[in-house]
């Protein structure tokens, strides 16, 4: 596990409040549930998901590490292809990304800040919420893409089964 990629103290402006360590505790979670039988492996691959939080080209593309166009051009491939990746923080292909698990995890983290603002404005996070409901939403949006799908999952009832019980004792202090 790394130790030297470090994110800001807290995210989330309103209630529920993310603390450094619940990110942490979060991110650690999402890779054992991603990755369990590799071990929080940041080579791991799955088809076109790769790294320890399985993620796919669009989903790099999103974060600015494949090109847009690359995902319609190649598919499937897209990871494979070294003209697919744009080279941001030195990631130029699918090795250099397995052998960057501080980007890995910066990116992990920075999804989390963004699923976590997106799934506020969408009423997908409430207020009232606890912080185990929220990192629940927050992996949900992992799992679907986007925050209304997300707040789709939760008013259909079904955002309890991860919150409580899969990620209770792994976020709260």
């Amino acid at each position: 596990k790394t130790t030297t990629y470090s994110p800001s103290s807290n995210f989330g402006a309103k209630t529920p409040n993310l603390s450094q360590v619940q990110a942490k505790a979060m991110m650690a979670e999402l890779g054992y549930f991603l990755s369990s039988e590799s071990g929080y492996n940041y080579t791991s691959t799955d088809f076109t998901r790769i790294g320890k939080y399985a993620v796919d080209a669009k989903y790099l593309a999103d974060a600015g590490y494949i090109k847009p166009d690359a995902v319609k051009q190649y598919g499937t491939e897209t990871l494979n292809k070294s003209e697919s990746w744009t080279g941001r923080d030195g990631i130029q292909s699918r090795s250099d990304f397995y052998s960057s698990p501080n980007v890995q995890e910066k990116i992990q983290y920075d999804e989390f800040v963004k699923s976590y603002q997106e799934l506020v404005a969408a009423k997908a996070i409430l207020p009232e919420d606890d912080v185990c409901t929220a990192a629940g939403m927050m992996f949900v949006y992992h799992l679907v893409r986007t925050a209304t799908a997300a707040k789709t999952w939760r008013d259909k009832g079904e955002g309890s089964i991860i919150s409580s019980s899969f990620l209770d004792s792994a976020i709260t202090p």
